[in-house]
């Protein structure tokens, strides 16, 4: 959870004015990608030595905290979809939910899941973006460049994720050398 929370708060750029309830928030959030992690396959992050990464999971949490904040900064209004409205200006015009970002009708959408299901539950959402980034066999990159559907947005969370991992020290090779199993 620690990893989680430093992440979402040198994101979200928290400062001593920020309200306490914003900080409350971001806990939470925390604590429900942590467990979301703990649920989940996690990235198979390789460590330079070759051999399978102790860090997996922090790379993980990191990877969904990154994805949180690229596709929709953290917006409370996204967090429960009802910035989600069906032909709206965010979420891909109301087809995608949740600070994921997911849209139903790619790669299984929602797992089976109802929208409602997604929107109330954020450990839910983020075992699904997991699921998401972890089921084709290529590199970390390529699983980012698929998440986010468009090359230039792929490459901006890359970018994200790459400024977290030089922040949370992670045992890991360079991420296009990195298979997603």
């Amino acid at each position: 959870m620690q990893t989680a929370l430093a992440a979402i708060l040198m994101l979200a750029k928290v400062t001593p004015q920020t309200p306490p309830e914003v900080v409350i928030r971001f806990e939470r959030l925390a604590t429900e990608w942590a467990s979301a992690v703990r649920a989940a396959p996690v990235l198979p992050v390789v460590c330079a030595d070759g051999s399978r990464c102790a860090d997996a999971s922090r790379a993980s949490v990191l990877a969904l905290v990154g994805i949180a904040y690229h596709e929709s900064n953290f917006g409370a209004a996204i967090e429960d979809c009802s910035g989600c409205a069906l032909g709206g200006p965010h979420c891909d015009r109301g087809r995608a939910i949740t600070m994921f970002q997911i849209q139903n009708g790619f790669w299984n959408g929602w797992n089976g899941n109802t929208r409602q299901q997604m929107c109330r539950d954020n450990q839910l959402a983020a075992s699904v973006a997991l699921v998401h980034l972890t089921k084709r066999r290529v590199p970390i990159t390529a699983a980012f460049l698929a998440y986010a559907g468009r090359t230039q947005t792929g490459n901006e969370l890359i970018g994200v994720f790459e400024r977290l991992i030089a922040r949370v020290p992670l045992k890991v090779v360079h991420l296009s050398q990195t298979t997603v199993r």
